[in-house]
């Protein structure tokens, strides 16, 4: 069975620590691809990771199978919706762009892509509000 491609959306500092802990602690998981509106960015650490291409957000869209969202809340709803349209499952780190676009929530219902979250209390499971829209919390770490 292959590793899963795991593509980064944003290459700032917290796309840079992903991709740095994706490749150092979790060897199921391939980085498939980068993406950053600051294509410096992008190119700097593809340069540091050694072997992970740059693409375009719709390409790496296409060619990953989980994509982590490191970018700001402005940006993730339509980051989100661009996987979900695509059937790809998403972990949005950005989790304020729900806040700002509330119809994201149902988007996310109808979807049939999952949307993982850093769950942000032990309220928020799978039977409580998480699951009431579709989300699925992150499993806690051992």
């Amino acid at each position: 069975m292959r590793p899963a491609f795991l593509g980064i959306i944003g290459c700032g500092a917290m796309g840079r620590l992903i991709a740095r802990h994706i490749r150092e602690q979790l060897p199921s998981y391939r980085l498939g691809g980068l993406f950053s509106r600051t294509t410096a960015h992008a190119e700097g650490l593809a340069l540091e990771l050694g072997d992970v291409p740059v693409l375009g957000l719709q390409q790496l869209i296409e060619t990953c199978d989980l994509l982590v969202e490191a970018t700001s809340a402005a940006a993730m709803p339509d980051i989100v919706r661009a996987c979900l349209a695509a059937g790809k499952a998403v972990v949005p780190l950005s989790v304020g762009g729900f806040s700002l676009d509330p119809a994201l929530l149902r988007d996310v219902e109808a979807a049939r892509a999952a949307v993982h979250v850093p769950e942000p209390s032990p309220g928020w499971t799978a039977s409580g509000p998480c699951g009431k829209w579709g989300l699925m919390p992150l499993p806690s770490p051992l």
